[in-house]
């Protein structure tokens, strides 16, 4: 029944990312197909393991919680897994970003969202100084996140190095980066650089699931595996002389 079902699922995740996203590559279809195959099959072969298609719901239920724990290990590797899959396969196929050098009220669109940059402003940390950006990020006229990527200073030890502002979001990261002041184009004009990269998030929640599975499996008896212990030799037995 398990395999029944997962056909048609992945075949509908695949026509149904390509209906949404059309301008995507078809591999990106694929791949969230995968995902679904290996998410749903998981679920399903626990499932099926504890006979909840073919037998009574009481009954299923008290297979499903004494199935070993190597099986709910299993199926949780697998599932994140599937998470894994989504989030390399949104980020292969429809990362975006933009580098410009924008002046203070100057607009540029990326992946839906438009970003107003509002200038730069200066401040001081604890042990740096530097630069502080304001860029404000906007979805169909309505501001959804203000960014604040930074330029630091370390007087001390001579260094400089950039901090990116990131807005996270279960759909995906925006991640924002202040590059160095652009006198060609004007005196208050700033390099910015902003990155989309959509189901990053699900490549961590992914791992920590499998990570997860490993454990509950290592907690399965019948799989540890016994030291052995030191043993001691037998004393030697006394040879009768000829």
């Amino acid at each position: 029944p398990s395999s029944i079902l997962l056909s048609p699922l992945a075949l509908a995740v695949w026509l149904g990312t390509l209906m949404i996203a059309g301008e995507g590559p078809v591999l990106a279809a694929f791949g969230l197909a995968l995902a679904a195959w290996l998410t749903v099959g998981a679920v399903a072969e626990l499932l099926t393991r504890a006979g909840v298609f073919r037998e009574s719901w009481a009954r299923a239920r008290g297979r499903l919680l004494h199935l070993p724990r190597s099986a709910y290990g299993t199926a949780l590797a697998h599932f994140g897994m599937g998470v894994v899959v989504a989030g390399v396969t949104g980020i292969s196929a429809w990362q975006g970003e933009f580098i410009a050098a924008l002046k203070p009220g100057d607009r540029a669109s990326l992946a839906g969202y438009e970003f107003e940059f509002q200038g730069v402003v200066p401040f001081d940390g604890p042990n740096y100084d530097g630069e502080r950006g304001r860029i404000v990020m906007r979805r169909d006229g309505e501001t959804v996140a203000v960014l604040a990527p930074e330029k630091r200073r370390y007087p001390v030890v001579r260094k400089a190095a950039t901090e990116a502002a990131i807005d996270t979001h279960w759909w995906g990261d925006i991640y924002a980066v202040l590059g160095d002041r652009q006198e060609v184009v004007s005196d208050d004009a700033w390099a910015v650089r902003v990155y989309y990269n959509p189901l990053v998030i699900y490549v961590w929640i992914g791992a920590l699931i499998m990570s997860v599975g490993g454990l509950v499996s290592m907690a399965d008896r019948r799989l540890r595996v016994a030291v052995p212990g030191k043993r001691r030799r037998p004393a030697p037995q006394p040879v009768a002389a000829e």
